[in-house]
């Protein structure tokens, strides 16, 4: 999907020029970086609408638009806390909105889209706890740029979780999906005879 892509595409250029911090403008890495790694969940709101065959919005656009706004605002763009606080509360606002997302389809609610749902706000608890707890207490540290480890490591294990979990829940979809092509006449939709039988059979 191209949304999905495109998502991957701009949390990794964002996330370059973010570690670039220092050696290329302070515009260029810290606000221009976070937007794009920001922008990537827009993407992947996008992806899952589209996927669940429902309109985009404007309001996928609401993570990296409050970074923008936050960043507008004089002492938080000149604080470092600041800025580590506002990006995280933005991913958090991120994650439940993709959570919501995952479960607003009950049609096709299961058990692994249970499973997503919850892996994304755990996500956004887990970075906003690490942001607000550990950050702020240690960020005057020679070493500030490392201690954001343990976010790092967070964020590599949720996202390969969510990717399993996501190509798990595609492919359930997938086979639903021709199940009930198999199981219902191509021009009419009602169902044929294998699915009236296997029909009869389920209420028997």
């Amino acid at each position: 999907n191209f949304h999905f892509a495109a998502g991957f595409l701009s949390t990794g250029v964002g996330a370059i020029l973010v570690a670039l911090r220092g050696d290329i403008p302070y515009f260029l890495s810290i606000e221009v970086g976070n937007t794009l790694a920001l922008a990537a969940f827009s993407f992947w709101l996008a992806g899952l609408l589209s996927f669940e065959q429902r309109k985009l919005g404007g309001w996928i656009a609401i993570p990296a638009l409050l970074w923008v706004g936050g960043m507008l605002v004089p002492p938080v763009r000149d604080s470092m806390i600041s800025r580590i606080l506002l990006y995280h509360a933005c991913a958090a606002v991120a994650y439940f909105m993709l959570a919501g997302v995952v479960l607003a389809n009950r049609s096709r609610a299961s058990l692994s889209r249970k499973v997503l749902a919850a892996t994304f706000i755990l996500q956004a608890f887990f970075g906003a706890v690490v942001a607000t707890v550990v950050i702020p207490g240690d960020i005057t540290s020679p070493n500030a740029v490392a201690l954001t480890s343990p976010l790092a490591f967070s964020g590599m294990l949720g996202f390969t979780v969510i990717i399993m979990i996501s190509a798990k829940i595609i492919m359930e979809d997938t086979e639903a999906r021709l199940h009930r092509l198999a199981m219902t006449d191509h021009l009419t939709g009602v169902l044929n005879r294998r699915g009236l039988l296997e029909e009869f059979e389920r209420i028997k």
